[in-house]
């Protein structure tokens, strides 16, 4: 009987066959959509910020030239990606934004009480 040990068998993380790939290619953030392009056909798929699934509470955003995975979904003008999320379910620049700005916050804060200055105090006139 030829027996395999757990330590021989390589695991490599594995993205559900639905899930495809694809390449930002256009998102403004400030109306919020943009159009992803999925990398084995070339076809382009509109996206909505409500789509996008960061794993941080960050502002839904995605960047240009950013790798995801995403649903096909059927919309009322076509199909429309959904589900946005990082290649392997990893993260989105959003959520390493996120990050990023909540450890200035809190590095900021605990170099404030540091920084704090002495009030300065009124020079005693000379008779």
């Amino acid at each position: 009987m030829n027996e395999t040990k757990l330590s021989e068998v390589e695991e490599t993380p594995t993205k559900p066959p639905n899930k495809l790939t694809g390449q930002i290619k256009f998102f403004d953030k400030d109306k919020g959509f943009g159009f992803v392009t999925e990398l084995s056909t070339g076809h382009e798929y509109f996206t909505h910020f409500t789509s996008i699934k960061p794993k941080t509470p960050c502002w839904n955003v995605l960047y240009k030239g950013e790798y995801v995975e995403f649903d096909v979904v059927e919309g009322l003008k076509g199909s429309q990606a959904n589900n946005i999320t990082g290649i392997n379910n990893g993260t989105l620049l959003c959520d390493n934004e996120f990050e990023y700005r909540r450890r200035r916050a809190r590095r900021k804060k605990q170099e404030q009480p540091e920084q704090q200055e002495q009030p300065e105090q009124p020079e005693q006139q000379q008779n």
